[in-house]
């Protein structure tokens, strides 16, 4: 399985730089951009990244992972407290060793949720069966625990 991830990784870097998008018009100058004295090139390229000379580079990188709960593809159900705290930590680990920093996580897969709330049930795909909750706060202990490891949360809502 990681491999599969792997390949999916690199083609989708591919991709990227495949359909990257070349200089446009407009800019009254355009300049290469540098990182510590050397041109940056597009990936597997020797074409030169050019950007706008008032361009400010930012230091960071939002590099997520989409976490998808519906029919349990990326979270298995919850039978206890422990076993899904565990599953969870292990998927940060994977996210830290893939070199991503944000996780995008189905909070809202089919009109049910895995929080508690006045308009949705719990989810059938975090406890089995719809509206049973799982007596802890899921959504909020997710959330903490990947702030702890340096990893953005965001929640993903169908």
């Amino acid at each position: 399985m990681k491999i599969l991830k792997k390949i999916f990784l690199l083609v989708m870097v591919f991709l990227t730089t495949l359909f990257m998008v070349k200089p446009i018009s407009g800019y009254d100058s355009l300049i290469t951009l540098q990182r510590n004295g050397s041109d940056v090139t597009h990936f597997w390229s020797s074409d030169k990244v050019m950007i706008p000379d008032t361009y400010t580079e930012k230091d960071t990188e939002f590099r997520g992972v989409w976490v998808a709960t519906v029919y349990n593809l990326n979270m298995p159900v919850h039978t206890s407290e422990t076993q899904y705290k565990a599953a969870f930590q292990s998927l940060i680990q994977e996210v830290l060793e893939s070199n991503m920093n944000a996780i995008l996580f189905q909070v809202r897969p089919m009109n049910d949720a895995f929080y508690d709330s006045d308009y949705a049930p719990w989810s059938r795909y975090l406890s089995g069966i719809e509206g049973t909750d799982p007596g802890w706060d899921v959504l909020g202990w997710m959330i903490d625990e990947a702030h702890a490891y340096g990893i953005e949360f965001h929640a993903w809502m169908n």
